[in-house]
C-alpha cells in the first residue's frame, strides 16, 4: 500500500499470506491506506485520481508556468490578431471548460491575474478546497509510524481521563 501526499510517501506491507489471500489483503490495504489519508490530511484515495491530481502549481509545459493557464493569440476573418490568457478546467470527467482574459482590454498582467484567479475557484470548487503549496524535497514517512503515533497520543488522552475520573 502507497500513499503519496505532499511530497511524501507512506508505504506499509500488506502479504497475502499474513492476511488470508489475495482478496483479504487488498481490503486490509484499502481499509488502512483510507484511514492513513484521513490522519495525514489526504484527500480519500477511494475518490478517484483525477480529484486527488488536480494541482495549482507550475507547469513545465505551460507557457505561463501556471497549470490551466496559458497564452493565446487568435486571428479572425479579417486579419486581426488578438492576444488573451485562456483558463481551462474539468468541472467533471471528460468535461473542459475554458474561457479567456483579452490583454487589450485588461492589460497583461491584470488579465494574466484574472486568468489564475478563475483557475484557483474552479479548482476550490470542483475539489472543495485549494491544493497547498508543496515543500520541495520528497519524504518517504513508514505509515505505521503515522497511525501508531495518532494511537499512542490517544492512549495518553485515555489514561489523563481515567485517572481524573478516579479522582473524583
Amino acid at each position: 500500500m502507497r500513499l503519496y501526499h505532499q511530497r511524501a510517501t507512506y508505504s506499509k506491507l500488506f502479504s497475502d499470506g499474513v492476511y488470508g489471500g489475495e482478496k483479504e489483503s487488498l481490503e486490509a490495504a484499502q481499509k488502512y491506506q483510507r484511514k492513513l489519508a484521513k490522519e495525514v490530511g489526504a484527500p480519500d484515495p477511494s475518490e478517484g485520481r483525477r480529484k486527488r491530481q488536480a494541482r495549482l502549481s507550475t507547469n513545465r509545459t505551460s507557457n505561463t508556468g501556471v497549470v490551466g493557464v496559458y497564452r493565446g493569440k487568435a486571428i479572425n476573418k479579417s486579419g486581426v490578431s488578438r492576444e488573451y490568457f485562456a483558463v481551462s478546467w474539468n468541472p467533471e470527467p471528460n468535461k473542459v471548460k475554458s474561457t479567456s482574459f483579452s490583454i487589450q482590454k485588461y492589460g497583461e498582467k491584470e488579465a494574466f491575474r484574472l486568468a489564475c484567479e478563475l483557475r484557483q475557484k474552479m479548482v476550490k470548487k470542483i475539489l472543495g478546497y485549494t491544493p497547498d503549496d508543496e515543500p520541495t524535497e520528497h519524504r518517504y514517512i513508514s505509515a505505521d509510524s503515522i497511525i501508531t503515533e495518532k494511537r499512542d497520543k490517544k492512549d495518553k488522552k485515555d489514561k489523563k481521563d481515567k485517572k481524573k475520573k478516579k479522582k473524583d
